[in-house]
């Protein structure tokens, strides 16, 4: 069998890397090409891949399409992990809209350009932040819901784009991943605000590092179904992977000798709206078609003590003895300076920036009331899942969609279709839309109704949600639960748009 030659995109990053190491464990089978910056830090990071014979390092940047077209000559696959994300994307949403669009585009471009371009499979991933804060009673989701970023979210801003553009290429093979929060040791050892932008209750349906790459390794063997491509999936480590934040911080903090998290930190240092995460109700489709579950929260858990242990081992003979009250003390004092930096909740309180106290706790005067531990509640969702209503007749099989279901969708979302017929069953072939702002647009079935997006113009402008919630009973079902009808009605403009790459 002729090995397949699979392009990757951010192996110097978590999702990436795991997927290049994936590949490289089944030398028979694939052979790796890759596209890193040329930095110090990115050299060291491949060198000890330098002599591997299954694999092509190129050093340039997703932003030049020349690059991408150097790597994209001549592959089978191309798995596109690469992404620019927060907090640096918050930080500089220009470059991540360059990045995060403008290196699918070329992707995109660079795929049409090779005289095979319909057999080359793109594997696109995607982001939960696209579909936004989805805390209790909303908590379970699907595919096909409301796409609602968080406010000030140009990461997710910028994956929306990439998103619209991937399903709309027109390419023949292609799926977009969501990808949910990912467990790995680097992602939690970073000392940043962005930590306290989820909420103590928020749920999250996390999987690990290894899982989501055996998951992309996975989709470019030849056993996969034809019916995998050409769809939106949720990825999801499945029942054993959903948590709270408060669960999953507590389990961590007791590997390391911590019993009660309650002691290193305060309820009002963390957000209580704004965020994003979801318990899935979709995730095991995925798993049906790619089987890259093996690794639960606790064996993350698990594997975190061990890392911790070690590290702590190594440093015992240089370190002076540390009491539990000093490391309790520690690891709290660095949580508040977490907490105070640029993108930090209590950063935002000190400097007086309302905009953002807005965003994530509705308001300064909501942020004061948040009580202490001694009064505040923390719970784990129970009940009968809230399974959102799409707006259309979903028992029915795709074959039999027509423009009547199309048209029924469209109203539910507040505006309406304009196209008058449609060929039955036909998911792909655009057609034509009217948002309830007046903006014409031309969206296929399978962007609106299985992805969940509307109007790009809407989407490029602002976060206007309390608007769209008055006009559309679709995207209430997302906003209206999370937010009193007195609250203060914000329209967010947007800094960058996906029109200002070229």
């Amino acid at each position: 069998m002729k090995k397949k030659r699979i392009f990757v995109t951010g192996t110097t990053g978590t999702m990436g890397g795991e997927t290049m190491k994936q590949l490289l464990e089944r030398p028979d089978t694939f052979t790796v090409i890759t596209l890193a910056r040329d930095s110090e830090k990115n050299r060291v990071f491949m060198e000890p891949y330098l002599s591997n014979p299954n694999i092509e390092i190129f050093w340039g940047d997703l932003t030049n399409y020349e690059d991408v077209l150097r790597c994209v000559t001549n592959v089978d696959y191309v798995v596109h992990c690469a992404a620019f994300i927060s907090p640096a994307a918050d930080r500089y949403p220009k470059e991540a809209m360059q990045i995060n669009y403008g290196g699918t585009l070329n992707i995109i471009k660079a795929i049409k350009a090779q005289p095979n371009q319909d057999e080359i499979k793109l594997i696109n991933i995607g982001t939960v932040a696209e579909t936004g804060d989805r805390m209790a009673p909303i908590h379970w989701g699907r595919v096909g819901d409301p796409l609602k970023p968080s406010i000030h979210d140009y990461y997710a801003v910028s994956k929306i784009a990439a998103e619209r553009a991937v399903i709309e290429s027109g390419l023949k093979y292609w799926v977009s991943l969501r990808q949910t929060g990912i467990m790995s040791i680097k992602e939690f050892s970073l000392n940043e605000g962005i930590a306290f932008h989820q909420p103590l209750n928020n749920v999250l349906e996390w999987v690990t590092a290894t899982d989501s790459g055996v998951l992309c390794a996975n989709a470019c063997e030849e056993w996969v179904d034809e019916g995998f491509w050409g769809h939106v999936y949720n990825i999801g480590g499945g029942e054993s992977c959903r948590v709270t934040n408060y669960e999953l911080m507590s389990k961590m903090m007791a590997k390391i000798g911590i019993s009660d998290f309650r002691k290193v930190a305060e309820p009002n240092w963390y957000a209580t709206h704004n965020f994003h995460g979801q318990w899935y109700l979709d995730s095991d489709k995925l798993d049906d078609f790619l089987h890259y579950r093996s690794q639960s929260v606790d064996d993350f858990v698990e594997f975190y003590g061990q890392v911790m242990q070690q590290a702590a081992s190594e440093q015992a003979d240089s370190m002076p003895t540390i009491t539990p009250e000093q490391i309790v003390q520690g690891i709290r004092e660095n949580n508040e300076r977490t907490a105070l930096t640029d993108t930090g909740t209590l950063h935002w309180v000190i400097n007086n920036e309302d905009e953002q106290l807005d965003a994530f706790f509705i308001s300064r005067k909501k942020w004061a009331e948040i009580p202490g531990w001694d009064k505040f509640v923390l719970h784990r969702p129970v009940g009968t899942p809230v399974v959102l209503d799409h707006g259309y007749d979903e028992t029915k099989p795709e074959s039999e969609l027509t423009i009547e279901d199309v048209k029924k969708a469209a109203l539910f979302r507040g505006g309406k279709c304009l196209s008058d017929s449609m060929t039955v069953g036909n998911w792909s072939d655009k057609l034509n839309f009217q948002c309830h702002c007046g903006h014409h647009f031309s969206a296929s079935p399978r962007l609106i109704l299985e992805a969940g997006h509307w109007c790009d113009e809407c989407e490029r402008e602002s976060w206007n949600f309390n608007e769209q919630a008055k006009h559309s009973p679709f995207f209430a079902q997302v906003w209206n639960p999370l937010h009193d009808e007195d609250e203060l009605a914000r329209c967010y403009v947007k800094e960058v748009k996906d029109t200002d790459i070229i």
